[in-house]
């Protein structure tokens, strides 16, 4: 019987630990602004150079807010799969309008 009881507050540990990772994904989120950040300097740089500016200079930093977007977008679905999937389910959340088709339908498998 001690040895079941041992068990039961190790798994409990175990499943009470998934919250560590809710300060990651806060992280993330900061991420997510110092990448809106570089993208309004480099949107800022592509404007007033444009009249100077190489076509070459131009597709490069085009490509470089493709990139930025692109990460945020990714940055996006790990912090909602993440949370979702590890941490605690976005009940209050199902009837938004807003909330993407997505949510809650990406598994352990689809994330790698």
């Amino acid at each position: 019987m001690k040895l079941e009881k041992i068990e039961s507050v190790f798994e409990h540990l175990l499943f009470s630990s998934r919250w560590l990772m809710a300060p990651v994904y806060l992280g993330l989120v900061f991420s997510l602004v110092l990448m809106l950040v570089k993208f309004g300097k480099q949107m800022w740089l592509l404007v007033s150079t444009i009249t100077t500016a190489s076509s070459q200079d131009l597709i490069v930093g085009v490509l470089t807010l493709v990139d930025v977007s692109l990460i945020m977008n990714l940055l996006i679905i790990i912090i909602f799969s993440g949370h979702e999937n590890f941490v605690s389910k976005m009940d209050d959340l199902h009837d938004h309008t807003d909330r993407p088709d997505w949510m809650g339908q990406i598994g352990f498998t689809d994330l790698k």
